[in-house]
Formats: structure tokens, C-alpha cells, sequence
């Protein structure tokens, strides 16, 4: 292991790791992916790939062309559709407003794995009353074609 806890190989520039920046855009609930950029660094890691269908937040994966999931990443929602406010409440002074037309931009990181076909991004509702139903679906898009490279399984 070299000083900086990467692989000795990573430090010597034999192996370049591989990640993928997405960009993406969205105004309500509808998402766009705006760019997908490969650049030169350690990409995040997997959390587990089981979870429960009950569960809820945000998270991202990456299916292959078969549509099993082989990355699975748990994040903050980068959809913002409220904002912590003020309120007259003295025993509440913050309190949570929905946003009317939220709109914005975002990024996440992937690695960049041989056999990707699409990322699929799992949200709980994104109203405030409904956001501690179980996450679903809420979009997909396209990787590019999975990549067959000599010796890949």
C-alpha cells in the first residue's frame, strides 16, 4: 500500500482509475441527463446492492444490459423541491416550504465499469407529506453500450 492508501499500482500509473461524471438537470420531478464525462480518479465506492423494497431516500445505480444492478450508491437528495424557512413559531423558529417550480442542476460520480448499460435513480416522493414513502424509480438513462473488452467477464 503506498503512503497515500492507494494500491501501489495506482500510485506507480499502471492502473488509471476510471470514473464517469453525469450531469443532469431538472425542473419538478422531470430529469435530464445533460453530460456524461469520463475523467481520471478514484471513483465512489458501491453500498450493498440489497436493500429494502420499504426503503426511502435517494439513491443511484448502475444496471448492466440484463438490467441486474452492480453499483448501487446512497446519496442526499440533489433534487431540491424545499427549503428550510423562518417562521413566526417561537417553539418552531425553522420550518420546511415547498418550493413551487424547483429547478436546478446536479452531479454524480460513477465508476466507469465494462459491463454499465443504464443508471437508474430512486427517490422517495419528493412532496414533503410523501417523503418518507419507500423510494422508486423515477428515472433511467442510458450508459452507451456495454463495452466487451478482451478478457471481461
Amino acid at each position: 500500500m503506498a503512503p497515500n492508501g492507494q494500491s501501489e499500482e495506482l500510485d506507480q500509473g499502471k492502473v488509471e482509475p476510471r470514473a464517469i461524471r453525469l450531469t443532469f438537470s431538472y425542473e419538478g420531478k422531470n430529469v435530464k441527463l445533460l453530460s456524461q464525462q469520463k475523467v481520471s480518479m478514484l471513483p465512489p465506492p458501491s453500498d450493498t446492492l440489497k436493500y429494502n423494497k420499504k426503503s426511502t431516500g435517494f439513491w443511484y445505480e448502475i444496471h448492466d444490459s440484463s438490467g441486474l444492478p452492480i453499483f448501487r450508491r446512497v446519496v442526499h437528495n440533489p433534487i431540491q423541491q424545499a427549503v428550510e424557512v423562518r417562521s413566526d413559531d417561537r417553539d418552531r423558529p425553522l420550518t420546511w416550504q415547498e418550493v413551487k417550480k424547483a429547478s436546478g442542476q446536479f452531479v454524480l460520480m460513477i465508476p466507469d465499469l465494462d459491463k454499465a448499460a443504464h443508471l437508474v435513480l430512486f427517490s422517495s416522493p419528493l412532496e414533503i407529506k410523501r417523503s418518507s414513502q419507500p423510494a422508486k424509480p423515477m428515472a433511467q438513462f442510458p450508459l452507451g453500450k456495454p463495452r466487451n473488452r478482451k478478457g471481461a467477464k
